[in-house]
């Protein structure tokens, strides 16, 4: 996933509001911004009730800044275990030019 690809989307968080009704039938929800910029404008719902796909539109940007923060955790993870393994590595050489000697 590249992460990049989404740079420039609308800052979360986003929610679900009752949007324009088109007719009697089926209600209308829009996903806003916090602002009230409206970023997208979702099917009618026969139940009033959103699906998945729409709950998972709504949690975008927590996904996203949530893929972001679990990366710099391992990034960070996988420098602070390089180090370590460049510590024991560097003592075991001692240890074995010790033992040469």
């Amino acid at each position: 996933m590249n992460t990049d690809d989404y740079e420039g989307h609308t800052p979360g968080p986003w929610k679900l509001t009752e949007g324009d009704q088109y007719d009697d039938d089926w209600p209308w929800l829009d996903i806003v911004a916090e602002n009230g910029y409206e970023i997208q404008e979702c099917v009618g719902f026969s139940d009033a009730k959103p699906g998945p796909d729409v709950r998972l539109m709504v949690d975008a940007p927590l996904l996203l800044a949530e893929v972001k923060r679990l990366r710099k955790n391992e990034s960070e993870l996988l420098s602070a275990i390089s180090q370590v393994r460049e510590r024991v590595y560097k003592e075991l050489i001692q240890k074995m030019k010790e033992l040469i000697e």
